[in-house]
């Protein structure tokens, strides 16, 4: 699991609202003018950010005035064009006044098909506790729910902070090739470690 802190950047993507079936998605040797993404915001005041590391992604939410997101976004890309893997990525996003210390403190764990966050629906975990992580129960909850049923698109885990702006660092949790079937060692290793 730690050796995708070390990925290089491949792909990025801004979504309107939280809706990632609908993306303005690029590749890191090709990032989006300012013009396109001001083009793609229209008259909307949040935007969120992610860049793909492989399989693992980190995400930043921006709302406010075009001129606070439009900044951000810049600062976003100018960052991505120096870094080399997710690590240097969230040290230099975090280094602009407008942002602050990044993945500080885990907020809460919400588990989700990648880019169909919201059409298949998420699930947010519930308070980790020693208990819960050492048992079976855990994994019983996620196999309740309807991510099991999707074959169609890999799964994530996230792990989301509200501080100092919303953000979140997924990890995936199932096969990256069809069917997109959740693996339970992946899910565990995440929690466990960010757990504990």
């Amino acid at each position: 699991m730690m050796e995708l802190l070390k990925n290089p950047p491949s792909t990025g993507q801004f979504a309107i609202n939280g809706i990632w079936e609908n993306t303005l998605a690029f590749k890191v040797q090709q990032p989006p003018s300012i013009d396109e993404i001001k083009a793609y915001l229209a008259d909307r005041n949040e935007l969120a950010f992610e860049l793909f590391f492989g399989e693992l992604f980190f995400g930043v939410r921006f709302i406010g005035t075009h001129a606070f997101i439009l900044e951000l976004c810049e600062h976003c890309l100018k960052c991505m064009s120096i870094c080399s893997d997710v690590t240097s990525f969230i040290k230099a996003v975090a280094n602009h006044t407008l942002c602050g210390e990044l993945c500080h403190e885990v907020d809460y764990m919400e588990i989700g098909a990648v880019n169909a966050w919201k059409s298949i629906g998420a699930f947010r975990l519930p308070p980790m506790t020693e208990e819960l992580v050492n048992t079976d129960e855990l994994w019983s909850i996620i196999s309740a729910t309807p991510l099991v049923k999707d074959n169609k698109h890999p799964k994530a885990i996230e792990l989301a902070y509200n501080k100092p702006l919303p953000h979140w660092l997924g990890f995936p949790i199932s096969h990256q090739q069809p069917p997109y079937s959740l693996r339970k060692d992946l899910f565990l290793a995440v929690v466990q470690h960010y757990y504990m």
